[in-house]
């Protein structure tokens, strides 16, 4: 499970707070997806539609406007999203490294409960 970071004033940021509820809502949609997902803030455009309940283009049209989605071909990039969060390989490294500490962990107290020492 992956955690999406936003800072405690995001909300009342210039670029944040002059969004309709439509459009702010399919920005966090958006910011969410792109962390479950691990799409390092780039979505395509055929799931842009399925993010929220009664989506409406006009929601990515001013999303685009003020700069906050940039859009591509066939993504649209949430602008600025590896500024606050882990990429895709960050977190793959993290996942690798939290897996071996718990295995050492792990065989220490196995070690420790049995009395086994390991040559």
């Amino acid at each position: 499970m992956t955690w999406l970071k936003l800072d405690d004033r995001f909300a009342a940021h210039p670029k944040i707070s002059p969004l309709s509820d439509g459009a702010f809502r399919l920005h966090i949609c958006g910011l969410l997806f792109s962390s479950a997902h691990q799409t390092d803030g780039r979505i395509q455009r055929e799931q842009i539609p399925i993010l929220m309940p009664r989506y409406r283009p006009r929601y990515l049209d001013e999303l685009v406007v003020r700069g906050l989605w940039l859009p591509h071909d066939e993504i649209v990039e949430i602008n600025d999203y590896l500024d606050y969060n882990p990429s895709r390989t960050e977190i793959a490294v993290g996942l690798a490294h939290l897996s071996r500490v718990r295995s050492e962990a792990g065989r220490k107290g196995a070690q420790s409960r049995w009395g086994r020492r390991e040559p």
